[in-house]
């Protein structure tokens, strides 16, 4: 509702506008009435009226006096004088002020008040929605602008240096030059950024970034000019522009743990900072920031919630250089004798050692991911020297090697990385005794090596019983012994394993597959599919590509 308030020093005209017209069912609310125009602005500052309706000749303060008051304060509603014959001049004043229309008090009627008050009001409200759409294109222009500063800055720190002549070029369109940039930059990383976004008090990430720039904003006490740009998981950088080398460092430093400190009270986030050195221009810049990213590293030895100036961190690229060779022998030796006790110790060597000589984090888990292929290719030339094959394996549609490496590639502590190690290495000894204890009749051989050899094809028990010169109820028995599953069970297995790789190609089709592996019936395919694999080939593709069909 429109609300409205009468100002008139003569009560009986207060009276009698107030019960001209029935104001609420016209959707207008009536605040009330004033004597004078400072009785009136008491009650404008505290009902805050959308149209006043005032006389102009009053005592303490009149008309003309109150809108200029209003005017002057910036009131956004709507004036409408009341006047008698004689007060023309006053009318043409108040009417160049800001009013948006007159009221004869003599020839007053409820049509005349109505049709003034749906015209001013029609005017307020026009007025209101412009101001709201101007509000909304301006506030999307600054979010715009603010988006491709962002963009700006991150291609600034991460392309590379062929390409970097474009985005200065895109910097200067935003009144960015390398000269008017000059300073220091700090490096934020929310610390285990995932399981932030999994258990923290925000999930969505825009929301969570949108959070963490409020709070950077407000927290950061500087007396400079002040850039922040996210880029992207987790990782924020604060631009701090400033000419002075002199920068108190003390302050600095409060500065920084009062951000963490709130961050974690407000969003239940752990932070680790980076500090750079000062820069001048943008190839410093870049410089700084490629050094803050390898510092913030260190956490990987420090923990959660450090501040790490960069020029604190040395990290040393190489890992056991001198031992290296007799040290790797020595680990896969174990792994072949299947010593668990020896590798662990081995591996709580390999860890002190990198964190005493404060190995680069990626470096120690390439070295350990080395080590674990070595170990798998142990396994398989053992195999393959021994006419044995994995059980185990034979049932996986990924790789076993694939899914020890990827947590330790993502290990963002040394406790973690060594406690994902040791996990990898015992179980890689577990295969090796399995694997040595499983050897297979030479008969047992040879049914394998058909079948893996003639998955396309239908492979009768009698075929197989001939090929190796056995009655099939024998042949059975025997397969069953060694491998501990029936013929059947492991054709099928055969079969759905392989169909599983084609099935992962973007043109495979279905039918196609089925008949690939043998299998002419597709009802019968699509069954045996559902059993192992636990959804249907259909299913199964929709899960890999989406957006495509099953054929």
């Amino acid at each position: 509702m429109i609300n409205i308030l009468i100002v008139d020093d003569e009560k009986v005209m207060r009276i009698a506008l107030g019960m001209l017209i029935n104001w609420s069912e016209l959707g207008y609310n009536l605040l009330g009435a004033a004597a004078d125009g400072l009785q009136a602005l008491e009650l404008i500052e505290s009902s805050n009226p959308d149209i006043v309706i005032t006389d102009l000749n009053m005592p303490n303060m009149d008309g003309l006096d109150l809108i200029r008051k209003l005017r002057e304060s910036n009131f956004s509603g709507k004036i409408i004088v009341l006047s008698n014959y004689d007060d023309f001049e006053m009318v043409r004043e108040a009417m160049k002020l800001g009013a948006v229309d007159y009221i004869l008090k003599v020839t007053l009627k409820a049509k005349d008040l109505i049709e003034i008050l749906d015209k001013a009001s029609s005017v307020l409200l026009e007025e209101r929605h412009l101001k709201i759409q101007n509000n909304f294109m301006l506030n999307e222009l600054i979010e715009k602008q603010l988006q491709q500063k962002n963009s700006f800055w991150k291609e600034l720190f991460q392309e590379d240096e062929w390409y970097i002549t474009n985005v200065i070029k895109e910097g200067k369109k935003l009144g960015i030059s390398s000269e008017s940039v000059a300073g220091q930059l700090f490096l934020i990383k929310i610390d285990h950024y995932d399981a932030a976004l999994t258990n923290g008090k925000i999930n969505n990430k825009k929301l969570l970034d949108f959070s963490v720039t409020n709070i950077i904003k407000e927290t950061v006490a500087v007396k400079n000019a002040i850039e922040i740009v996210g880029i992207g998981n987790g990782h924020y950088v604060i631009l701090k522009y400033s000419q002075d080398k002199s920068d108190d460092e003390a302050a600095k430093q409060q500065s920084l743990r009062h951000l963490m400190y709130t961050l974690n009270l407000y969003l239940n986030l752990s932070v680790s900072i980076a500090i750079s050195d000062r820069f001048t221009g943008f190839d410093q810049l870049r410089v700084q920031f490629a050094r803050c990213i390898e510092a913030m590293s260190a956490t990987f030895y420090t923990g959660a919630g450090s501040v790490i100036p960069v020029q604190s961190v040395q990290f040393q690229s190489a890992l056991m250089q001198s031992e290296y060779l007799e040290w790797t022998n020595e680990l896969i030796g174990a792994v072949d004798a299947g010593d668990s006790t020896q590798i662990t110790e081995m591996l709580d060597t390999l860890m002190e050692h990198a964190r005493a000589s404060n190995c680069k984090p990626n470096t120690l888990k390439h070295f350990i991911m080395t080590l674990l292929a070595e170990a798998e290719s142990l396994i398989m030339r053992w195999e393959k020297n021994n006419g044995v094959e994995s059980i185990i394996r034979s049932g996986r549609t990924h790789s076993e090697l694939e899914s020890k490496q990827q947590p330790i590639q993502q290990a963002d502590t040394l406790e973690t990385l060594h406690a994902l190690a040791v996990q990898a290495f015992i179980e890689v000894v577990e295969h090796v005794l399995e694997v040595k204890q499983k050897r297979f009749r030479k008969e047992v051989l040879r049914v394998m090596e058909i079948m893996g050899e003639h998955l396309d094809r239908r492979i009768t028990l009698e075929m197989l019983a001939s090929a190796v010169n056995m009655t099939e109820t024998y042949l059975c028995r025997i397969f069953k012994q060694d491998v501990g599953k029936s013929i059947v069970q492991y054709m099928n297995e055969l079969k759905i394993n392989h169909a599983v790789e084609l099935l992962k190609m973007p043109d495979a089709r279905i039918k196609e597959v089925a008949l690939a592996v043998g299998v002419e019936d597709p009802f019968y395919f699509n069954r045996l599919f559902k059993k192992s694999v636990g959804q249907s080939p259909s299913d199964f593709r929709r899960g890999l590509f989406p957006s495509n069909q099953s054929h």
